[in-house]
């Protein structure tokens, strides 16, 4: 699915970010071993902007960092209260997205 939603928004020139709650390590790993590197022109972490993504904070500082205009700008998460944050922060389209679950 990433791949093909990749190629659609690098078709239409748009960015994609990887924002994620992830330690530094965990996403060198990830990026190392699945290649999905490829796809992003960013990955930050809550490290990298100083809260986490259930604080308004974060997402003023994500902003700056990456420039991006709240009125276009899609974010997708699994998470309900960070969606929440995200739309208090500004952001005006949001997916949320279901967890895998790989439990029966």
């Amino acid at each position: 699915m990433i791949v093909l939603s990749s190629k659609f928004l690098k078709k239409h020139n748009k960015k994609i970010y990887l924002v994620t709650a992830s330690h530094q390590k965990d996403i060198e790993f990830k990026v190392k071993h699945s290649k999905i590197g490829k796809y992003f022109d960013g990955i930050y972490n809550q490290f990298d902007i100083g809260k986490s993504k259930h604080d308004r904070l974060f997402w003023k500082r994500l902003q700056k960092k990456i420039k991006y205009n709240n009125e276009r700008t899609l974010f997708v998460d699994d998470n309900e209260k960070v969606m929440r944050v995200a739309e208090s922060s500004g952001i005006r389209w949001l997916v949320l997205k279901s967890k895998f679950s790989s439990r029966k």
